[in-house]
């Protein structure tokens, strides 16, 4: 993933540098930013073929509901509306999807905070040992 060898090559850099400037280039990312890490990672392909099938299982669901509006037996009714409903279930479950590589990622970047805090800890009691 580009960004975990972006995290990864700041991690190197800031070891050497003091622990507040660290604080201050990781902050939380935005929505934005966690959308694009996740249309960049390995998954790219399939979040992008997901995407695009959200986008068509939408559409086919606003057709089969402008089809239901326009029924007028409850027969019809429920055909539309039974089809409606079965065009949004794919959706919201991409949905899901999306946000668990978004939060996925979020946890791998907790992980390499924490690796990164125990080497400064490990550098700050192996200097401390030896003086």
């Amino acid at each position: 993933m580009s960004t975990d060898n972006d995290l990864d090559q700041m991690i190197r850099e800031t070891l050497r540098q003091d622990e507040s400037e660290l604080l201050q280039r990781m902050e939380e990312p935005s929505l934005r930013t966690m959308m694009g890490d996740a249309f960049s990672s390995r998954l790219r392909w399939l979040m992008v073929l997901s995407s695009l099938l959200v986008f068509v299982s939408f559409l086919f669901a606003v057709w089969a509901g402008v089809h239901f509006f326009q029924a007028t037996e409850t027969e019809q009714m429920i055909r539309w509306g039974a089809l409606m409903f079965l065009f949004l279930m794919p959706t919201s479950f991409i949905k899901i999807f999306h946000w668990l590589e978004m939060e996925r990622s979020a946890i791998v970047r907790e992980i390499k905070r924490v690796e990164l805090r125990l080497v400064q800890l490990a550098e700050e009691w192996g200097s401390e040992q030896r003086a």
